[in-house]
């Protein structure tokens, strides 16, 4: 009986782990030939998850983390000059790059989860969490609570400190945009003036939503970032996946920011499958640059740009696919104003179609898509083919990818002109839990004229 206590406890362990390194080098060459930039990088992910249930029905208990460490070996030396770019040249201030680093350690995400408490009537989080909603992706160091209120809605409320760059296993990738932040503490005042020094910020959210049971999902969520400046975020958003009928399905999602007194989201989409071979879509999208409140960038009118879109899909009962869709783009400069002495600036309209043919096969699938539009800012075209084979029961998978296009700017007809780009890989499977995959890369173009790529990737993962 002790034995077979023990295997039960055993079992109620599940582990995850997950390892990938990946190695890449890439040359910027100029249109003449010279090279621009030469780097050699090296990323490695360490993926960790362990969960214990405490009982068949009891609280569910989980450790999730994710490191991640990067390394630059390359260098960037600006055209024909003897010298190169460094973080620490910091005397010679015409080379001193700030945010350039040779190895960065980041801890994207490091929590505990302990769910299911109070019945099942609450979960709860402690750490580094990300989370994700119609606000945006957004890290902090705190704590997040969720609790049931009843069959019919849960309330989430979560705090702490965002995660900012300049503080260590920690970088700005998912900050506002408008301010870099770093440790200035061995800096010289005058030195890189516009990069402010770190701080922390605190913050503060709360979320409603229903549960995935109805018909219609729908979350509604507020938050609010503050520093010693004043408030670096505050805004509240709204999210909506409706089922209406078996073959039509609503979406809608709209966020808006209280110190830009705007909306930096908002739009919504209707799907219809008319039968099981056809689809409909239609959907419509505003998007409207927003910064942090203390950058200069946030005194600046952002014009938005609303986008409109129908989709027609067609699926063949032979593994291929076929779509359509023509979508329109409306620049809203006229909703800026007049400024100082200048008359005051018209909307721009571009219009465009896409067309796109797949072919998903057992051992091969190709893919070919077309798109072009055009108007007063400018135009652009191209094609994209993309293929890949399996041969050998899936073991190993060669793919390859073809994009030409071309660009024509309105504003700067010196930007203009033809792209093209290869690809070239190859995946395979080295034993029951490790796949490598290695990529080469060429592009060319009249601006950065020729540059190359070759990327490996290693992955192990591990689970019961």
């Amino acid at each position: 009986m002790a034995a077979l206590l023990n295997a039960a406890r055993a079992h109620s362990f599940e582990y995850d782990v997950q390892a990938d390194s990946y190695a890449q080098a890439y040359q910027v060459r100029s249109p003449w030939g010279g090279p621009v930039l030469s780097a050699r990088r090296f990323t490695q992910t360490l993926t960790f998850a362990i969960t214990h249930s405490v009982a068949e029905r009891g609280p569910r208990l989980a450790l999730r983390v994710r490191l991640r460490l990067d390394g630059e070996f390359g260098d960037a030396c600006g055209g024909g000059a003897a010298r190169c770019l460094e973080e620490t040249t910091r005397d010679r201030r015409s080379d001193f790059v700030p945010g350039f680093e040779r190895r960065t350690v980041d801890l994207p995400y490091a929590y505990l989860d302990a769910s299911g408490l109070l019945r099942g009537a609450l979960d709860l989080r402690v750490g580094r969490v990300l989370t994700s909603d119609v606000l945006g992706f957004f890290a902090f160091d705190g704590g997040r609570a969720r609790a049931q209120l009843g069959s019919y809605a849960t309330v989430e409320a979560y705090g702490g400190l965002e995660v900012r760059g300049g503080f260590a296993l920690s970088n700005a990738r998912f900050e506002r945009d408008g301010v870099a932040r770093a440790d200035r503490s061995a800096w010289e005042p005058s030195l890189a003036p516009y990069v402010s020094d770190r701080a922390y910020a605190p913050v503060f959210a709360v979320a409603i939503e229903t549960p995935s049971w109805l018909p219609a999902f729908v979350r509604a969520v507020y938050r609010r970032v503050w520093t010693r400046e004043g408030v670096s975020e505050e805004r509240v958003g709204a999210a909506v996946d409706a089922q209406l009928h078996p073959r039509v399905r609503l979406d809608g999602r709209a966020a808006f920011s209280f110190a830009h007194r705007a909306f930096s989201v908002l739009g919504g989409g209707l799907r219809w499958d008319a039968t099981r071979a056809i689809t409909v879509e239609a959907s419509v999208e505003r998007a409207r640059p927003t910064f942090d409140p203390s950058s200069i960038w946030a005194t600046i009118w952002a014009d938005a740009v609303d986008d409109a879109r129908v989709r027609v899909g067609y699926r063949g009962a032979s593994l291929w696919s076929l779509s359509a869709a023509v979508h329109g783009r409306r620049y809203a400069q006229a909703e800026a104003g007049p400024s100082s002495g200048a008359a005051a600036a018209e909307d721009r309209f571009h219009l465009g179609a896409t067309v796109s043919f797949l072919r998903d096969a057992a051992a091969w699938d190709v893919g070919v898509r077309a798109m072009g539009e055009a108007g007063p800012v400018g135009a652009r075209g191209g094609v994209d083919v993309d293929a890949a084979f399996e041969p050998w029961g899936g073991r190993v998978r060669l793919d390859g990818r073809v994009s030409a296009w071309g660009n024509y700017d309105a504003l700067r007809p010196e930007r203009s002109g033809p792209s093209l780009a290869l690809v070239g890989g190859g995946a395979a499977k080295l034993g029951p839990i490790a796949t490598l995959h290695v990529d080469g890369e060429y592009d060319l173009n009249a601006l950065a004229g020729h540059r190359f790529r070759a990327m490996a990737t290693l992955s192990i993962g591990a689970r019961p």
